[in-house]
């Protein structure tokens, strides 16, 4: 993994930056976290952190109000952050704060982990402990010391990390159910519901299932499942050669796509992040847009050789 990201400059992680905490100015938008509000307080469980909070702030946290407070903070402040028009860490860190409520939240009614948004809420809190406004902000931070270009590859390499941890995650967690789990035809019977309407459930036996996906493509879809389950278990491991890092890039855009043409479920965010996955385009990209927008954006400080 040592040539990996070796192009990282500050415009490079400027433009990581900008992807991520764009992304997530949307997600509250594209999520309407306050139509939570109609579900019962409850049925809330506070995780984590929010255990600890009194009852009163728990019932203000998931009104009305408080839902769309959140969502605003969250879709303002990753703006800014975006943006670059308030470079200070603090700015960075309470805004990726405010992101992990909103992870907080989402997780209390919904009583399991985003895993559409686990990967890139982790990302967003770790890139922010970075020099992310060293580079495309508009307004240039106040430091004017030289930056080692190890501070700009760290948080490609991490963010490399808990991507693909986060899909082995999710392997291991399906493969302690057991392996009876994978002898089960949830896929195929996902696939006829959504694509057929011919699935009728009565009193927990699915019936009408047609003969083709029962017969034919059952031990594929099942075979694919075993295949993806094991691709996501060692995903992290993928990441030491170059080309197990390409392959490990289509598996993810070939298993997103499939969930979404098969079962109508797609994971936008983890899509976003494959980005860190580029090393060459990237950087490319960010040093062309440091070059054409110099005249609003501000120039990156310079790099220390290591």
């Amino acid at each position: 993994m040592r040539a990996i990201h070796r192009q990282a400059s500050a415009s490079s992680l400027g433009l990581l930056r900008i992807v991520i905490f764009g992304t997530w100015a949307l997600i509250p938008i594209v999520e309407r976290l306050p139509l939570l509000a109609e579900i019962p307080t409850r049925v809330f469980a506070p995780p984590g952190p929010l255990a600890i909070l009194p009852s009163d702030t728990i019932a203000w946290l998931t009104s009305g109000g408080g839902l769309w407070a959140v969502t605003l903070l969250v879709v303002v402040g990753s703006g800014i952050v975006a943006l670059g028009v308030l470079p200070y860490r603090a700015v960075a860190v309470s805004v990726a704060l405010m992101i992990m409520l909103h992870q907080g939240v989402v997780r209390g009614f919904s009583g399991h982990i985003n895993h559409a948004e686990l990967a890139i809420a982790y990302t967003a809190f770790v890139i922010a402990l970075f020099p992310i406004y060293d580079g495309l902000s508009i307004v240039k931070p106040t430091e004017s010391q030289s930056t080692s270009v190890l501070m700009y590859r760290a948080p490609f390499l991490i963010s490399m990390v808990i991507f693909t941890v986060s899909f082995s995650f999710a392997g291991v967690a399906r493969l302690s159910e057991g392996l009876e789990f994978f002898a089960t035809d949830t896929l195929r019977n996902l696939f006829a519901e959504r694509w057929l309407g011919s699935i009728a459930i009565d009193q927990g036996a699915i019936r009408e299932v047609p003969w083709y996906l029962d017969e034919t493509l059952a031990v594929p879809i099942r075979s694919m499942f075993v295949v993806t389950t094991l691709l996501e278990i060692v995903a992290p491991v993928l990441l030491i050669w170059r080309s197990t890092r390409m392959a490990f890039v289509v598996f993810a855009i070939g298993f997103h796509v499939v969930n979404l043409a098969f079962l109508g479920v797609t994971f936008f965010e983890n899509l976003v992040l494959l980005v860190v996955f580029s090393e060459h385009w990237l950087h490319r990209v960010a040093s062309l847009l440091d070059r054409e927008t110099g005249g609003w954006i501000k120039r990156p400080r310079p790099v220390a050789a290591d």
